[in-house]
């Protein structure tokens, strides 16, 4: 489902498509969590990229070359078993 909803964003991208947002009201102490959640790193080491997520507890990053979400581990562990796709950071 996550990786068929990355790429109808990326084909929507492609044509020139807008998306809206919404936001919502926050509590400062949320929004600072969401801020720090969606800093943009300036790299284009994928490992490095990998680790800072991790680092973070967070479940995927995007790719720079590509724009594609991209699985981490922890992500894989907590599906549980391999999905035989030969995904980057699979620990199985």
């Amino acid at each position: 489902y996550f990786h068929h909803q990355v790429m109808l964003r990326a084909a929507a991208s492609s044509l020139g498509t807008t998306t809206t947002t919404t936001t919502t009201t926050m509590a400062p102490q949320e929004k600072q969590q969401a801020s720090l959640s969606t800093t943009r790193i300036e790299t284009t080491d994928i490992e490095e990229l990998h680790k800072l997520a991790v680092s973070r507890c967070e479940h995927t990053y995007t790719d720079p070359a590509t724009g594609f979400m991209v699985f981490t581990e922890l992500q894989h562990l907590k599906r549980g078993t391999c999905c035989g796709n030969k995904c980057r950071h699979c620990p199985y």
